[in-house]
């Protein structure tokens, strides 16, 4: 087991206990995990795990940007209810371009919400009766 699997586990536990690993890890890790004065450990292992951790910490702010909003079916349906407030009298062909305007000015990652879903949802929402069918596309 390496240092950068020792940190890893830190970031997620407090107590760690790993019998399989070298004295000198375990006893970094013990001094990590109780909070330590940072004094005691030797310059050499400090500086190697400050850059360990400044790479672990890179890594995550780098995931963190590629990480996108998808909506939910939840989402999906006060969207779907707010577009067909605002759409009446618009062409039912328009309500999905509507519909995926909406969601991404909400900042909604749209490139698994299809057309397909959108009329699905809009259809559920009509037959519970918690949005009137606006567009007229719902056979009864």
């Amino acid at each position: 087991m390496c240092v950068r699997q020792i940190l890893c586990g830190l970031s997620e536990m407090k107590h760690i206990f790993l019998p399989d690993i070298p004295y000198e890890c375990y006893w970094m890790v013990r001094i990590l995990g109780e909070g330590f004065d940072l004094g005691d450990i030797p310059e050499d292992v400090l500086e190697d795990l400050e850059a360990i951790a400044e790479e672990i910490s890179a890594d995550t702010r780098r995931a963190g940007k590629r990480k996108v909003k998808l909506p939910s079916s939840r989402d999906l349906a006060e969207i779907v209810a707010e577009a067909a407030m605002m759409a009446r009298g618009v062409d039912p062909a328009e309500f999905p371009e509507i519909v995926l305007k909406l969601l991404k000015e909400k900042g909604f990652y749209t490139k698994y919400v299809n057309e397909k879903r959108i009329w699905r949802v809009y259809e559920s929402l009509v037959r519970r009766r918690v949005i009137p069918d606006t567009l007229g596309v719902v056979m009864w």
